[in-house]
């Protein structure tokens, strides 16, 4: 597996601990994509239920991990869906990597908003957007295109890229930079002969248009070899430099995929990961309210 598949790696109907997780597709576009929801206990939540949209990390779909943490949101409330960008998990269409997945996500919330099975289980002013890896830069691309009707109050960008051409000279210089298809198909022959592959798909281009009302939770490990924390502390900069709402959690001993891969985590790597979780879920109580009981 190349590394752009690890940043952009790292399920079936089930019922577990009252949460309940179902498959479906909508469109996108032209495109039919895989999607999961995953509803809360109606006994112990009261409908409408906060939502969140939980984009995944990687390129491989939607694992039992990701699975995993999306039960842990379901059980405290959330309703939760998640889709499986384009050429994931039986999407139709190819991988792109933070272009099409873009207009998926986007598509998902129209879905799930218009759709009457979905509709009446969340509250439409109570939207938040989880974003892991790939999934982060995927969501604040999305919100730099967000309308009225696509009503996100506030977002968690945990370890994701924020200046891929900065991302492409880290690559170079720590020799990780990968030779596989998808690599060669995202970066081509890098941001000085093929630059447009990295404006598209630049999160700091065009932050202006990133919603004054959204506010945006960082979240990084100190230890990351895949994105450094320089990705994090940029976003920060210029996200406060326009006036918006941003706070940077750093997790001084966790690499990267720590809030995902919490069953592997040992010691303070551990420690922090909880500590973190613990953090997102004030940090939605406070930008959506609280699940009703």
């Amino acid at each position: 597996m190349g590394l752009i598949s690890v940043l952009f790696g790292l399920i079936h109907c089930a019922q577990a601990q009252s949460v309940i997780t179902e498959s479906f597709r909508y469109p996108s576009g032209a495109l039919s994509i895989q999607a999961r929801q995953c509803t809360p206990d109606r006994l112990q939540f009261a409908a409408p239920h906060p939502l969140i949209l939980f984009n995944h990390g990687g390129t491989d779909g939607i694992n039992r991990l990701v699975e995993r943490r999306m039960h842990e949101l379901c059980a405290r409330g959330y309703f939760v869906v998640a889709s499986s960008y384009r050429g994931e998990d039986g999407s139709d269409g190819q991988i792109e990597v933070a272009l099409g997945e873009v207009d998926d996500v986007l598509s998902l919330y129209r879905f799930v908003a218009t759709d009457p099975n979905f509709a009446l289980r969340f509250d439409s002013r109570r939207v938040a957007m989880l974003g892991f890896s790939h999934g982060a830069l995927i969501g604040l691309q999305a919100l730099k295109q967000q309308r009225a009707e696509f009503p996100v109050r506030a977002m968690v960008f945990a370890y994701g890229v924020a200046d891929i051409a900065a991302w492409y000279g880290y690559l170079q210089r720590s020799n990780q930079l990968g030779q596989d298809a998808l690599s060669q198909q995202v970066f081509g022959r890098g941001p000085k002969l093929d630059p447009d592959r990295f404006a598209l798909r630049n999160g700091l281009r065009g932050l202006d248009a990133f919603p004054k009302h959204v506010a945006m939770l960082i979240v990084q490990g100190q230890r990351d070899r895949i994105v450094p924390p320089e990705q994090a502390e940029l976003l920060k900069q210029a996200l406060h430099s326009r006036q918006r709402k941003v706070q940077l959690h750093l997790a001084p001993e966790s690499d990267h995929g720590f809030l995902i891969r919490r069953e592997a985590l040992r010691g303070a790597e551990k420690r922090e990961s909880d500590g973190a979780w613990e953090l997102i879920y004030q940090f939605l109580s406070e930008q959506t309210g609280a699940p009703q009981r």
